[in-house]
C-alpha cells in the first residue's frame, strides 16, 4: 500500500467532509453515513492488507467503531421518524458509550505492546496532558452545566461521560506518541482521530444540555472528520508499527516536548484567571486542586530524569571499565590461539625445512622433495587458517560491500563448518552506520558459536530487517533451549549473552531474548532505523544510511 494511497483518501474524505457542510436535509445525512461507513471498511481493509504482528486491538477499535456507526443509525432514525430534537439520552447514547470499551481496549493492547520494556517517565507526560486538557473542558465547557436547572441527573451524568470516557481514550492515544522511540504517522493520526472525538463529544454534550443540539451541523462534521482519521491510520502502510516494542527504552526529552508540557501546565492558573476575570468562582478548587496535582506530576518527572542522567554517567563509566577488560580479554585470547595454533604449527614447519635442507646437502634429494612438498602442503593450511582468524578480526567483506554480504559469507562458513543447516534472510540493501554493522555481525558471530557449543540444534535462521522505524535481527534456533530464569548474569556461566547484550546496550539498542528447555532459543536485537530518533547512549546509533558499492555474486563470497 503505497503513501499515495493513504493521502488520496484523506484528499476524498476532505471532499466529503465539504459535501456534509453544503448539501441540504437529507443529503447531507447520506453523505454522514457513507463517509463513516467507507472509513470502517478502510479500517477493515487496512487490518487485511497490512497483516499487523498484533491485529485484535485494531479489531477491537473496528467493534467500538461498529457500535458507534450502528449508534448514529439510530440516532438518524429516531431524528427520522419523531421529534427532530431526539430526546437525551436516547438508545444511541448507549450505543455510542458502549463502544468505549471497545477502543480503550485496543488501545491499551497497542500501548502495552509499544512500551514493553520502556522507562514509564511517558505516563506522567500523558497524565499532564490529559489533566491540563480536562480541566480545560470542564471548567470551561461543561462546568456551567453541572447545576443547570431544568436538566435530568441522567441527562447531567450522560453528558459528562463522554468528554470524560474521551480523555482516557485520548490518553491512551497519547501514549502511542509520548512513548520512548519515533512515534509512526499512524500513531499520530490515531491521536488526532480521537482528539477530534473529543472535540465533537464536548460539543454534542454542550448542546444537548442547552437544548439546542440539531442534526446534522459542525458536531456531525467532526464526528465524520474523526471515523476519517481513525481510517486513514489503519490504511497507512505504518500501521504495522504500531504497538510494535520500540528499541529506545529511554525517552528522549526533546526541546518540542518540554515546551508542550510547559505550556499545559500554564492552562491551569490561565483557567483560574479567566474564573476570577469572569466573576464565577465556581472552579476555584477544582482549579487549584489540579494546579497542585500538575506541579507534583512536573516535579516527579524532573527528579526522574535527574536520576536518569546520573544512572547514565553510572553506567557509561562501568561500560568504558567493561569494554577496557574486554578488549584485553579478547587480546589475551587471540594470543593465546596465535601461540597455541599457527605458531606452534609453524615452528615445526621450519624445523622440516631444516630437515629437508640438510638431506638435499646430503644429496638425499627424494627426501628432500617429499619433506618441502608436504611442507607445501601444511603451509597452505596454515595460511588459510591465518585467513579465518583474520576474518574473525574483522572480515574484509563487512568493510568492502556490507553487512548482508559479511553474514552471507560466514553463515556458509558456519554451515560447512558444523553441519547446522543455517539460513540467512536480509533486506538490507543500503549501507549501515559502521559501528551497526559491527555490532550486529558481532552477535551474529556469538549466537552462532552458542548455536554451534550449546544448542545441539539441526537448524538456525538469522533474519534482518531494515526499516525506517527499527533495525531488527532475529536469531533462532531448534536446539535444546534453556530456562532463562535459571542462567541469569555470567555468575551461571552465560558470558555469550552477557556480553551479547552489553555489546548491543553500549551501542544504544536492546536485545530480547526468548527460550525455554526443549524450544530452542530466538536472541532479538534492535536498533532505531536511519528516520528514527538517536538513542540516548555513548555512541550514535545509525548514521545516514548510503548505497551499497555492490553486492558480491554468490560464488564470490568469501574470496
Amino acid at each position: 500500500m503505497t503513501r499515495t494511497s493513504w493521502r488520496g483518501y484523506l484528499v476524498g474524505g476532505a471532499v466529503l467532509l465539504g459535501l456534509h457542510q453544503i448539501v441540504p436535509g437529507f443529503a447531507r445525512t447520506v453523505v454522514f453515513g457513507l463517509g463513516s461507513v467507507a472509513a470502517l471498511a478502510v479500517l477493515l481493509f487496512g487490518v487485511w492488507r497490512h497483516r499487523p504482528p498484533a491485529r485484535l486491538p485494531w479489531l477491537l477499535l473496528a467493534g467500538g467503531t461498529i457500535l458507534f456507526l450502528i449508534g448514529d443509525g439510530v440516532f438518524s432514525t429516531l431524528e427520522t421518524v419523531g421529534d427532530p430534537l431526539v430526546p437525551f439520552p436516547s438508545p444511541a447514547d448507549l450505543l455510542y458509550l458502549a463502544g468505549y470499551p471497545f477502543i480503550g481496549a485496543g488501545l491499551g493492547i497497542l500501548v502495552a505492546r509499544r512500551t514493553r520494556g520502556s522507562e514509564r517517565g511517558w505516563l506522567i507526560d500523558a497524565a499532564v496532558l490529559s489533566m491540563g486538557v480536562g480541566l480545560a473542558i470542564w471548567v470551561v465547557v461543561m462546568e456551567p452545566f453541572r447545576s443547570a436547572t431544568g436538566v435530568s441527573e441522567l441527562s447531567r451524568t450522560v453528558a459528562l461521560l463522554y468528554p470524560l470516557l474521551d480523555l482516557i481514550v485520548l490518553a491512551l492515544a497519547g501514549g502511542l506518541v509520548l512513548a520512548p522511540g519515533r512515534a509512526a504517522t499512524a500513531d499520530r493520526l490515531l491521536l488526532g482521530g480521537f482528539a477530534v472525538l473529543l472535540a465533537a463529544d464536548t460539543a454534542y454534550a454542550v448542546e444537548q444540555l442547552g437544548g439546542t443540539y440539531r442534526s446534522p451541523e459542525l458536531v456531525d462534521a467532526l464526528w465524520l472528520a474523526s471515523y476519517l482519521l481513525v481510517g486513514a491510520a489503519a490504511l497507512h502502510p505504518s500501521m504495522v508499527r504500531v504497538g510494535r516494542p520500540s528499541a529506545q527504552r529511554v525517552l528522549a526529552i526533546s526541546r518540542r516536548r518540554l515546551m508542550a508540557l510547559g505550556g499545559i501546565s500554564l492552562l491551569a492558573p490561565a483557567v483560574l484567571a479567566l474564573e476570577a476575570t469572569s466573576g464565577t468562582g465556581t472552579g476555584v478548587a477544582l482549579v487549584a486542586t489540579c494546579t497542585a496535582a500538575v506541579s507534583v506530576l512536573v516535579l516527579v518527572r524532573m527528579a526522574g530524569l535527574v536520576n536518569e542522567l546520573r544512572q547514565a554517567q553510572e553506567q557509561r563509566g562501568r561500560l568504558l571499565n567493561r569494554t577496557v577488560q574486554a578488549r584485553e580479554e579478547e587480546r589475551r585470547s587471540l594470543a593465546a590461539e596465535l601461540h597455541d595454533g599457527p605458531i606452534q604449527r609453524l615452528t615445526f614447519l621450519n624445523i622440516d625445512l631444516e630437515l629437508a635442507r640438510r638431506g638435499i646437502m646430503r644429496g638425499a634429494v627424494d627426501t628432500g622433495r617429499e619433506t618441502l612438498e608436504r611442507v607445501q602442503v601444511r603451509l597452505a593450511e596454515e595460511i588459510g587458517e591465518l585467513r579465518r582468524v583474520m576474518v574473525t578480526l574483522r572480515p574484509p567483506l563487512l568493510d568492502e560491500v556490507g553487512l548482508s554480504a559479511a553474514l552471507r559469507d560466514h553463515v556458509a562458513d558456519f554451515a560447512a563448518r558444523t553441519g547446522v543447516r543455517t539460513d540467512l534472510d536480509t533486506d538490507v540493501t543500503v549501507r549501515l552506520d559502521p559501528g551497526i554493522e559491527t555490532v550486529l555481525y558481532r552477535v551474529s558471530q556469538e549466537a552462532l558459536i552458542n548455536v554451534h557449543k550449546h544448542a545441539r540444534a539441526g537448524r538456525c535462521n538469522l533474519s534482518i530487517k531494515a526499516s525506517e522505524a527499527a533495525i531488527e535481527l532475529r536469531i533462532s534456533d531448534d536446539g535444546a533451549g534453556f530456562d532463562p530464569a535459571a542462567a541469569a548474569g555470567p555468575e551461571r556461566g552465560h558470558y555469550g549473552l552477557v556480553g551479547m547484550r552489553e555489546r548491543v546496550e553500549m551501542a544504544g539498542g536492546r536485545v530480547e531474548v526468548t527460550a525455554a528447555p526443549g524450544a530452542g532459543v530466538t536472541v532479538l536485537v534492535m536498533f532505531p532505523g536511519p528516520d528514527a530518533a538517536p538513542l540516548t547512549g555513548p555512541m550514535p546509533a545509525v548514521a545516514p544510511v548510503r548505497p551499497m558499492s555492490g553486492q558480491p555474486a554468490p560464488g564470490q563470497a568469501g574470496q
